[in-house]
């Protein structure tokens, strides 16, 4: 697979991406987005919007489909993700609910996580986008 190495090579407020769907993510960046999100509720808001169950043939929900409409969408094309892309895991776990979504970005305040990895769908076939926070 050729990667695209303007792509590869690129930079961002959290990081840059050093391969087709690798980065390296600045945790003290992405510490003051999040402030900013929590300095300002509605955007804080716009962004929980933006990630909308995707419901199985079960009725339950079996994800998060990425709807960049709705906010933050410069956030979302820096890390990586699409409109349309539906988040299917973080670190193995199933994005079943909002609570586990809150789960991880509260490891990620208290510096516990060295990397995430999500598991999504785009276009209809699996990928894995993988963060390391350095």
């Amino acid at each position: 697979m050729k990667i695209n190495h303007q792509l590869e090579n690129s930079t961002n407020r959290f990081g840059a991406r050093v391969g087709e769907t690798r980065w390296e993510v600045n945790r003290d960046a992405v510490m003051e987005y999040y402030q900013e999100m929590m300095d300002h509720p509605d955007r804080l808001v716009g962004l929980f919007n933006a990630l909308e169950p995707d419901y199985g043939d079960d009725g339950k929900i079996g994800g998060y489909r990425v709807n960049t409409e709705r906010g933050e969408a410069d956030f979302f094309a820096d890390v990586g993700l699409r409109q349309g892309d539906v988040v299917r895991r973080v670190n193995s776990l199933h994005m079943t609910s909002q609570k586990r979504a809150e789960y991880f970005i509260g490891e990620f305040v208290k510096g516990g996580l060295g990397a995430v990895v999500l598991d999504i769908e785009r276009d209809g076939r699996p990928e894995k986008l993988v963060y390391l926070v350095k």
